[in-house]
C-alpha cells in the first residue's frame, strides 16, 4: 500500500535535506580553517559537524516512518548535486595571470647593449 506524499511530509524532508547538506558546508569551512592553521577552530567546527550529522540521522528516522524509502532517498540524492554547487559558489579562486605565447623567433634584448658593437664582436672571435 503506497502512502501519498503530502505537503507537510514533504517540506520536513527538504529541511531534513537541508541540514544534511549543511554539514558538507560546516566542513568545508573547518578544513579551511585547518589550512590557516587555526587549531581551535577546526575543533569547534568539526565538533558542530558531528552534531549535525547527529540531529540529521535522528530526523532521517523520523522522515523514513512517514515517507516512502524510495521517494525518500530519491529526494536525497537529487539534494547532492545542489550540495556541491552551493557552497563552493561563492569561494574566492585565483585567477591565472596571462600567459606568454611561445614565438618561434629567438629571444633578442629589447634594446642592444651599448659596450657591444659589431667590431668588438670580430675582434673578440
Amino acid at each position: 500500500m503506497k502512502k501519498k506524499l503530502n505537503l507537510r511530509d514533504f517540506a520536513i524532508l527538504q529541511l531534513v535535506v537541508l541540514i544534511y547538506t549543511s554539514s558538507t558546508v560546516i566542513s568545508k569551512i573547518a578544513a579551511q580553517s585547518a589550512e590557516s592553521g587555526n587549531g581551535w577552530t577546526f575543533l569547534l567546527l568539526y565538533g558542530a559537524e558531528i552534531g549535525v550529522l547527529g540531529i540529521y540521522a535522528l530526523c532521517w528516522q523520523q522522515v523514513i516512518k512517514r515517507v516512502e524509502l524510495s521517494v525518500a532517498y530519491a529526494n536525497r540524492a537529487a539534494s547532492g548535486s545542489s550540495s556541491v554547487v552551493i557552497p563552493t559558489a561563492n569561494v574566492p579562486t585565483a585567477v591565472p595571470g596571462p600567459t606568454k605565447t611561445p614565438s618561434t623567433e629567438p629571444d633578442t634584448p629589447a634594446t642592444p647593449d651599448p659596450g657591444k658593437t659589431v667590431e668588438n664582436e670580430r675582434k673578440t672571435s
